[in-house]
């Protein structure tokens, strides 16, 4: 949601090479839980696919859209 407080959280996340690599990601603690936007998902989805994320992960991210 925009314009709410987002903090850094920070993650590990597992590399092609099944290295790690140390993140940060950004939370919002106090939002209201709601169905994401479907223009949302797609602002996410667009890189996921370019970036060759694995297709689980893009079939995970495209399961959020409302109908």
């Amino acid at each position: 949601v925009l314009g709410e407080l987002y903090l850094p959280e920070a993650v590990l996340v597992q590399t092609d090479a099944d290295g790690w690599q140390p993140v940060l990601c950004y939370v919002c603690a106090a939002m209201v839980p709601k169905p994401p936007e479907n223009a949302y998902v797609e602002r996410i989805l667009q890189p996921a696919r370019q970036l060759g994320f694995p297709q689980w992960y893009v079939q995970r991210l495209e399961s959020f859209r409302s109908p």
